[in-house]
């Protein structure tokens, strides 16, 4: 049967190498979360967040929610690929089955159950994200705002010429096609509702502080998942002994 030693060795030097550069990673999440999310409560947020005019809504968009929610998405995402490195790295590490000297086994399987439980609440945060767009969406159409539309018609018109060349008679037809475009802007109400216009604000602020959430979570729980990877690294990776060896079931 071939060996798995390949594979085993890599685990252990992918999971490593997210442990050594751990402590970067945290200072960078920090700097990121001050720049990300600025406000202080989510009253400021709401302040920030209001508007008068179509622009001033997507000049909202783009300067504060669409780089939370792309910062918090992306954290998410890495903040799953560190956990599931480190359960194959359990996974292989997982001593043959026998009596006796189960400790480290034991710690590998209180460690494991966390890693599971820390990856499904970053994939519930990460299922969030869909979420906000489709509300605010749905906001939108009912805050009746300005909507373009273009109609373009097209009319072919054909023409005769008859002509006559050395005796001979010929007929000659010419097609032309003239194109209009109508434009139309429409609106439900000249003044968006303002209970709309709340609707829409509040819908921000709370996906604002559910990405917030979402972003200390993953820092929450990047740093303890490396806290237990360091304290218990021996016991992971040889739970028996250094004359452990082998893969088995737990």
């Amino acid at each position: 049967m071939p060996s798995l030693k390949t594979f085993k060795q890599k685990s252990k030097k992918d999971a490593m190498a997210i442990v050594s550069s751990g402590v970067d990673t945290l200072k960078t999440m920090e700097a990121k979360e001050a720049e990300i999310f600025p406000y202080k409560t989510l009253s400021e947020a709401s302040a920030a967040m209001s508007f008068e005019t179509i622009e001033q809504m997507q000049q909202q968009q783009q300067q504060i929610m669409d780089p939370a929610v792309a910062a918090t998405r992306d954290a998410l995402e890495m903040g799953i690929s560190s956990v599931m490195t480190f359960e194959r790295f359990i996974g292989m590490h997982v001593p043959q089955m026998e009596d006796g000297n189960n400790f480290g086994v034991t710690v590998q399987m209180t460690v494991a159950k966390y890693l599971k439980e820390t990856r499904t609440e970053f994939k519930a945060y990460l299922e969030e994200v869909p979420k906000y767009y489709a509300a605010r969406a749905e906001a939108l159409d009912k805050l009746g705002l300005p909507k373009a539309s273009l109609t373009e018609t097209s009319v072919e018109v054909t023409s005769s010429d008859k002509k006559k060349a050395a005796g001979v008679a010929s007929t000659e037809e010419a097609t032309k096609t003239s194109t209009t475009k109508e434009s139309k802007t429409s609106s439900s109400s000249p003044f968006p509702d303002p209970a709309r216009v709340q609707q829409l604000n509040s819908i921000q602020v709370q996906n604002y502080a559910l990405m917030k959430e979402a972003f200390n979570a993953v820092m929450t729980g990047l740093m303890t998942v490396l806290d237990n990877m360091e304290k218990n690294s021996e016991k992971l990776e040889t739970p028996k002994g250094m004359g452990s060896s082998g893969m088995g079931m737990y």
